[in-house]
C-alpha cells in the first residue's frame, strides 16, 4: 500500500490502483419513516466521512472493500449504511423523543453507523441532525392539544379559586353570624339580670319609703 507521495511501477507486471482519501460530505434522507407509535417522519441527517490512512487495519479493509470504485460509489455504499441505521432508529423512538431529543438520536445514528462502516475501513467523522419533518402535522396536533389542556386546567383552576373563595366567605359569615349570636344572647343575659336587679333595688326603695312614710305617720299622731 502507497499512501499519498508516488511509487515506481513496473509496466506490464504491476498495476496501478487508486483508492479515494478525501473527506465526503453525505444527505442521509429517510422519508416517511413510521416511528414507535405509528407516526410518519422524514428525517435528513447530515454525515462527514472518510477512508482513513492513519489506521492500517481500517485502510487494508477499505481496499478490500473499494479498490478502484469510484468515489460516488463509496459514497453510496455509506450513505446506504447510514439511512438504514436513521430507519431502525427513528422505528425504536416516539416522536416526541425524536423531537425533544435530537443530539441523543444524532449520537445513536453516530454510534451504530460508525461501528458498520469501521469494518468496511470508513470512519464517521460526524453526524448532525438537519431537518425533520412531520408528515401528518402530529406535533402541531399534541400543541393545540396542550394548549387546550392548559386553557381547560386553567378554567378548572379558576373554578376551584372561586369555589373555595365562597366557602371561606361562608365559612367567615357564619363565624360572624354564630360571634353575633353569642353577644346578642349576652346581651340579653345581662338585660335580664339588670332588670332583674333594678326590680329588686326598686322593691328595696319603695319599702324603705313605705316604712318610712308609716315612721312619720306615727311620729305625728
Amino acid at each position: 500500500l502507497q499512501v499519498g507521495g508516488w511509487a515506481f511501477v513496473c509496466p506490464c507486471v504491476q498495476k496501478v490502483q487508486r483508492l479515494p482519501l478525501a473527506l465526503m460530505t453525505l444527505v442521509v434522507s429517510t422519508p416517511r419513516i413510521y416511528t414507535m407509535h405509528g407516526v410518519p417522519l422524514s428525517v435528513t441527517g447530515i454525515a462527514q466521512v472518510k477512508i482513513t490512512s492513519n489506521n492500517e487495519e481500517m485502510l487494508r479493509a477499505a481496499v478490500e472493500q473499494f479498490i478502484d470504485k469510484t468515489e460516488k460509489e463509496i459514497q453510496d455504499v455509506a450513505r446506504v449504511t447510514l439511512e438504514g441505521h436513521q430507519r431502525a432508529i427513528m422505528g425504536a423512538l416516539t416522536v416526541d423523543e425524536i423531537f425533544k431529543s435530537r443530539k441523543k438520536f444524532a449520537e445513536q445514528v453516530f454510534d451504530c453507523a460508525s461501528t458498520d462502516l469501521f469494518n468496511m475501513g470508513i470512519q464517521v467523522i460526524s453526524y448532525t441532525l438537519r431537518e425533520i419533518k412531520d408528515d401528518e402535522n402530529y406535533m402541531e396536533s399534541m400543541g393545540q392539544a396542550r394548549t387546550a389542556e392548559v386553557l381547560r386546567d386553567a378554567r378548572i383552576g379558576e373554578a376551584e379559586c372561586n369555589r373555595d373563595s365562597l366557602i371561606q366567605t361562608a365559612l367567615a359569615e357564619e363565624k360572624r353570624m354564630a360571634s353575633k349570636f353569642v353577644n346578642d344572647t349576652e346581651i340579653e343575659y345581662y338585660k335580664r339580670n339588670f332588670e332583674i336587679k333594678k326590680a329588686s333595688y326598686d322593691m328595696e326603695v319603695e319599702t324603705a319609703r313605705a316604712q318610712a312614710e308609716l315612721a312619720f305617720q306615727l311620729q305625728v299622731k
